[in-house]
């Protein structure tokens, strides 16, 4: 799963971690913690999967094309942090090639950073990821 590909690596880059305030890179949207149940504390990021498609290239071997979209939510007043940590992930992803465990061959390029206001003054800054990487090719028994 690309996503958890996506997540582990991010999740594993020291500066981001430090512009984060810890691992805050979540799949889907952000978990609620505490009582009552919140999000965790601003800012973090989300990554999802926005879709793409799937051709049988070889034997053994599938190519996929995913889309990714990654949101930085950053709170009232983190504009600028927001806009750091946008920025951090586009220099940990852009023109990333390699493995990424468990995903093989991966060639990822990105859109430029969006920012659009969220919700209650808070900060939502938008980074459209293109994924190509090859997958095992699975055959129904």
């Amino acid at each position: 799963m690309i996503e958890q590909a996506v997540l582990r690596y991010l999740n594993a880059d020291a500066a981001l971690v430090a512009l984060l305030g810890g691992t805050k890179v979540y799949y889907g949207k952000a978990p609620l913690v505490g009582s009552p149940p919140a999000p965790p504390k601003m800012p973090y990021v989300v990554v999802k999967n926005s879709g793409g498609m799937r051709e049988r290239i070889t034997q053994i071997y599938t190519d996929i094309k995913d889309t990714l979209t990654i949101y930085v939510e950053a709170g009232d007043g983190q504009q600028f942090i927001g806009r750091d940590i946008a920025e951090r992930i586009l220099v940990a992803l852009e023109n990333y090639r390699g493995n990424m465990t468990p995903e093989l061959d991966l060639h990822i390029r990105c859109g430029s950073i969006r920012d659009l206001d969220g919700y209650q003054n808070s900060y939502r800054f938008i980074i459209t990821v293109y994924v190509l990487y090859k997958q095992t090719t699975v055959f129904p028994n």
